[in-house]
């Protein structure tokens, strides 16, 4: 999967990235980091010396974890323009309710009361207390779509940044803010994730970034 971007990026004169993912701090080790620039380093070099695509190396490297500040002011954004809201119902009656396309409570708070609660998310709520949810449509016949969560808090320690984040962003806000503020033109997609794309469309369109090919 990675040379297929590769080699499209350097037919086309494009920008090839190495992306490090790195929003779930539980599953995420220091050393992991260096290993898979080893492992692209050696891949990359082969693809220009066996297949003629020069330069074989990334062109930039990103970590998305040295973005979480700006991911931080895109969520203020959304609950300043009523886009988004704290819920504090358990993980069950979450998932419950989005099965059966109920909204809950949470979902008329003020936006100042939002506000409120997305602070004590960085500082006093625990983990599994509260996240933060997209407002969209509790009856969207695609079920990803029904309010679903951006941002999540997470006691553990990221192994860049040791404890100085608490809230984590989902996959779907950070690949979808990512690949719109680094200039990614077509994003592959596997089939799994096909229900979230609507959800990634929808989180650019609020927050008016950039929006790109998702294939």
């Amino acid at each position: 999967g990675l040379l297929v971007p590769f080699i499209y990026a350097r037919i086309y004169n494009g920008v090839f990235q190495l992306r490090f993912e790195d929003t779930n701090p539980r599953v995420e080790r220091r050393e992991y980091y260096d290993a898979i620039r080893e492992e692209f380093a050696i891949l990359l070099e082969a693809a220009e010396s066996e297949l003629g695509f020069a330069p074989g190396k990334w062109d930039v490297e990103i970590i998305e974890s040295n973005d979480f500040p700006i991911m931080y002011r895109l969520a203020e954004k959304l609950i300043n323009d009523n886009n988004a809201y704290v819920c504090t119902c358990p993980t069950a009656d979450i998932r419950k309710n989005r099965r059966l396309g109920i909204e809950c409570s949470c979902r008329k708070r003020s936006i100042e009361e939002n506000m409120e609660l997305w602070e004590k998310m960085h500082s006093e709520l625990r983990e599994g207390e509260a996240c933060l949810r997209l407002k969209t449509d509790m009856k969207h016949p695609n079920p990803t779509m029904r309010d679903p969560a951006i941002f999540r808090i997470i006691e553990a320690p990221h192994p860049l940044h040791g404890d100085k984040y608490r809230v984590y962003p989902t996959y779907d806000f950070s690949i979808a803010v990512e690949d719109s503020r680094t200039g990614v033109t077509h994003a592959f997609r596997s089939k799994e994730f096909e229900p979230h794309v609507e959800v990634q469309k929808t989180i650019l369109k609020m927050l008016g970034l950039r929006t790109y090919e998702m294939i």
